[in-house]
């Protein structure tokens, strides 16, 4: 969109029912997402199930799945990492775009919880929660997560835009594709998350559900949820919900110590250490990267020679201002 259109936008689009199915068609799309992702990896004891093909296989499927049924609503972005490279983009405005994220994340904490409603308590394991290798430094899972997350939101642009891929216009197997490929690039070393909401949504879910896991399912995020507890999960409350996300980075380190009561004391050493995050600004980095490369370097220029006298372009297209606006 123009800049004209995107100041109108910016100031009435939340005013319409249009904005608000599709933030709807983000949450179902990331719900659906998210559970089939903590499914899958779960063996119920069995062997041969949950294996790096299967995983990377079979969310390329629901991707590309959820693209083709949600894309014509919200864009299918389904991840805040797309959403954010879209914002870069100007395709489309902040408030659309912080509105997508805070859905998508809510989706994610949905979509684990419910895998663990319909699951057998001992059958469940992490809830698929990503986690770095031990042999992994945090930041080389953040190049890990850059790296495929690139790839991700490269394939994305190239094949949402019809432009340039008329007659053949197939994104939701191009993007089905590039998830499958960037799960089983970084699964052994970062879980191939390329989404923060899926990373969030299971950590999230272990923190409630499982509160003696001894595990720091949070170590490697921007966020990490204070000690609060649920009816019936913990017996008993030590903080509000709505204060739970701290901020716990190099630039916030004694984020976990402001979640703790006086009577807990300070938090361990390593607690305070700042820490590479790797499941927010790996993801992050790499979708803006990748719409700096293809949206403000390769698809900024065009190459009229090339361009046959015999294709008819309709005249919508034929306006150097246009944008695609849709995914």
């Amino acid at each position: 969109m123009n800049a004209k259109q995107y100041r109108k936008a910016l100031s009435t689009e939340w005013r319409y029912a249009a904005f608000y199915r599709d933030l709807l068609a983000e949450f179902v799309g990331t719900f659906m997402l998210v559970s089939v992702q903590v499914a899958l990896p779960l063996t119920w004891g069995k062997e041969n199930m949950g294996t790096v093909v299967q995983v990377a296989l079979f969310m390329g499927f629901i991707v590309g799945t959820m693209a083709w049924t949600m894309g014509d609503f919200s864009g299918g972005h389904f991840n805040p990492a797309v959403t954010f490279s879209m914002v870069l983009l100007g395709k489309i405005t902040i408030i659309r775009g912080i509105a997508y994220i805070a859905i998508q994340s809510a989706a994610g904490l949905a979509g684990a919880s419910w895998v663990y409603l319909i699951t057998p308590r001992n059958h469940t394991d992490t809830l698929a929660a990503t986690m770095l290798h031990p042999d992994m430094k945090p930041w080389q899972g953040f190049l890990v997560e850059l790296w495929i997350t690139m790839i991700l939101v490269l394939t994305i642009l190239g094949a949402t835009n019809d432009l340039r891929k008329r007659p053949l216009y197939m994104p939701p197997i191009m993007i089905g594709m590039a998830i499958s490929l960037g799960i089983a690039s970084g699964f052994n070393s970062t879980g191939g998350s390329m989404n923060p909401a899926r990373s969030l949504g299971p950590a999230a879910a272990m923190e409630i559900f499982f509160p003696e896991n001894s595990i720091n399912f949070f170590e490697n995020h921007w966020v990490r949820l204070c000690n609060f507890s649920l009816n019936g999960v913990r017996p008993v409350p030590k903080r509000l919900l709505l204060t739970a996300m701290v901020r716990q980075s190099s630039l916030h380190p004694f984020g976990d110590t402001l979640c703790r009561s006086p009577a807990e004391g300070p938090s361990p050493p390593s607690r305070l250490q700042p820490k590479a995050k790797v499941y927010w600004a790996g993801p992050l980095a790499g979708g803006a990267v990748a719409a700096l490369i293809y949206g403000a370097m390769l698809d900024l220029i065009d190459r009229p020679y090339e361009v046959s006298e015999d294709v008819q372009i309709p005249p919508q297209y034929d306006n150097p201002s246009f944008s695609n606006d849709k995914l």
